[in-house]
């Protein structure tokens, strides 16, 4: 933007000197104005040539404040304006999953946010995201490649407003979890480690005339023994 020091007829005063200082005065909470924003008055004018917002939002406001050579100090606000995101350069979890059992769908499903340079939500990102599974076990320790895990359910969403939501997924194996995220030119987001728990026990019981009842074990179907 610009900013003039006028007279009471709008003329510019071009023998006006000092600085101009520019502020946000109304905004979503949290917006930092960034930049230099403090210019000197040339010719009666001050122009700021690198000022950004780095949080996307409506209700915008500008204070710009004027001290100089006139003995009292001038304030004026810019009329409302909306800041948008800028183009999609990573994802993020919006939501992370949630605990779960072996087989059964997530506790809480993932959201995928597609999110500018400023943590922004990229609204115009329609793209594809996919989402898969990287485990470890209770020790930490990978689990045999010769049985990984499973990620089941629909896995690849395409997003509306920068956001793709997924509603059914579910893993086979029990331990610790953590899901990826990917998108063609996007950098991956990884989720936080969370447990997914034995599935529910199937446990048949029998009477023998010659024994005491026992317990018999049975697989589930990721093969988990319950």
């Amino acid at each position: 933007p610009q900013v003039r020091v006028v007279d009471a007829f709008g003329n510019t005063v071009t023998n006006a000197m000092g600085n101009v200082t520019i502020s946000i005065v109304t905004g979503p909470i949290g917006a930092m104005l960034q930049g230099i924003r403090t210019r000197p008055l040339v010719g009666g004018v001050a122009t700021f040539m690198d000022l950004r917002i780095d949080k996307a939002g409506d209700a915008f406001r500008l204070q710009a404040g004027y001290d100089g050579s006139i003995p009292f100090t001038v304030v004026v606000n810019s009329s409302l304006f909306s800041v948008y995101a800028g183009t999609a350069s990573h994802l993020a979890f919006g939501t992370e999953p949630g605990r779960a059992r072996g087989g059964y769908e997530l506790g809480q499903q993932p959201r995928i946010e597609a999110l500018d340079a400023f943590h922004n939500v990229a609204r115009s990102f329609s793209g594809i995201v996919s989402i898969s599974v990287s485990t470890a076990t209770q020790s930490g320790n990978d689990h045999d490649e010769s049985s990984p895990p499973a990620l089941l359910g629909q896995t690849v969403m395409e997003a509306v407003n920068g956001m793709a939501t997924f509603s059914d997924l579910r893993i086979d194996r029990v331990g610790f979890h953590t899901l990826i995220s990917t998108a063609h030119g996007l950098q991956s987001a990884r989720s936080t480690k969370f447990w997914v728990d034995l599935p529910k026990a199937l446990v048949a019981q029998f009477s023998m005339k010659t024994t005491n009842p026992q317990t018999i074990e049975h697989g589930d179907d990721g093969e988990n023994i319950v």
